[in-house]
């Protein structure tokens, strides 16, 4: 549930088994003045764009539209900085390189990532 303003009953939101993000949560009803529903239309959502279509992805930091039609460059872009950040997070942790040469990588430790990328 994606809302671009405050919702109420949080307890019982909360304790269903869905992914809710909203701008805060307040005590107060609803009037059936602001209850506006048209499914299938385009919208603004937090000055967002968002399309019918689009594909809605959020974690516990947020949430993204990504366009129908980029959903493969994002998705082929994502495994690639997944893979190089596993990398970097290898160096620090394994490896117990300096954090600030891994992040953001130095000259070396870029072409080293770059390497092990190309493996």
């Amino acid at each position: 549930m994606v809302v671009d303003g405050a919702l109420r009953d949080k307890g019982a939101l909360l304790s269903m088994d869905i992914a809710i993000y909203c701008r805060g949560w307040h005590a107060s009803g609803y009037s059936r003045r602001i209850l506006p529903y048209e499914p299938f239309v385009t919208i603004q959502c937090a000055g967002v764009t968002v399309v019918p279509g689009d594909i809605i992805v959020g974690d516990a930091e947020g949430v993204i539209a990504i366009p129908f039609h980029l959903a493969d460059d994002v998705a082929q872009e994502t495994r690639k900085l997944d893979a190089k950040e596993r990398i970097q997070r290898q160096m620090v942790d394994v490896e117990r390189r300096p954090l600030t040469t891994v992040y953001p990588p130095d000259e070396a430790t870029q072409a080293e990532i770059n390497r092990r990328l190309a493996e």
